[in-house]
């Protein structure tokens, strides 16, 4: 979600038996349908991993004969339940229910239809694997968390995890209560448990168009953080909140913020540059 947030708004700124295991393993299974991928995972407790594509797509075709492929992601996906939905035909309605503008969007959808998480755009094969792998523990992890909490809500690193995965869900109503509640026994975010959800909650916020919303948490990111990424998504985020709101007197010090962290990851540190440069350049 935050590669997501990051790169949008800133561009718009400017199986079979082991007799035959070659077989088994040398294609996804896509279910046949959205609504058949759905009812499998009412029963297996399976993420849908929906790959939303379209015919004209170029990249869609590139993940199709690169990603799709290679054997280790073939292998991962048999921890979900695959299936393909075009997005300019049957799966329309789906799209737009789902908010699926850019193309590919693969998205992680549970049993009750709510997006556990959700993949932008072309990845290569290692790239994709890595975020199948992060995802599939992530949804193992939610149970055994919401249990930890129950019995412990003074725990706040477990609250902290809870309430990111809710925000990575885009459920900002339960991400901001227990968000809420580990606040009330941390409330300076003193062990830094609490970046990482108040960064996806805000960017989740940011998809919904609440920006007002949104910045008192990447405020809240970049001035208590602990680790540099975190720190430097939460100036970063903020300094794009800023301009989208016409607001680039306000993004200037975000964006010189990262630039002069000297251990900002190099990628943001560029964008941050851009970002300014453009701003100066405007008269900004």
């Amino acid at each position: 979600m935050r590669a997501t947030l990051l790169g949008s708004l800133a561009a718009g700124i400017g199986i079979a038996v082991m007799a035959a295991p070659a077989l088994a393993q040398s294609r996804i299974h896509w279910a046949p349908s959205y609504a058949a991928a759905l009812a499998q995972a009412r029963t297996t407790h399976k993420l849908v991993m929906a790959d939303f594509y379209a015919d004209w797509c170029g990249w869609c075709k590139r993940m199709d004969r690169d990603t799709y492929t290679d054997q280790k992601v073939i292998r991962l996906s048999q921890q979900f339940i695959p299936v393909r939905v075009n997005s300019d035909r049957e799966g329309a309605n789906a799209a737009r229910q789902y908010g699926v503008t850019g193309l590919p969007t693969v998205l992680f959808i549970n049993s009750s239809g709510r997006v556990e998480d959700t993949i932008n755009g072309y990845l290569p094969p290692a790239n994709f694997a890595t975020e199948l792998t992060r995802i599939a523990q992530e949804h193992q992890q939610i149970p055994v968390l919401q249990s930890r909490f129950r019995a412990h809500p003074q725990d706040v690193e477990a609250a902290g995890k809870l309430a990111d995965l809710y925000a990575r869900q885009r459920d900002t109503a339960r991400a901001g209560a227990v968000l809420a509640s580990a606040e009330q026994r941390d409330p300076h975010n003193s062990r830094g448990c609490l970046t990482r959800a108040y960064n996806d909650l805000g960017a989740a916020y940011v998809q919904q168009g609440s920006l007002d919303q949104a910045i008192p948490l990447f405020r809240k990111a970049s001035r208590t953080g602990k680790q540099p990424l975190d720190v430097a998504f939460g100036h970063m985020s903020l300094a794009i909140c800023y301009l989208q709101q016409h607001e680039p007197a306000q993004a200037k010090p975000e964006l010189k913020a990262v630039l002069a962290m000297p251990n900002a990851p190099g990628r943001i540190k560029q964008a941050a540059q851009q970002m300014l440069g453009a701003i100066q350049q405007h008269g900004g």
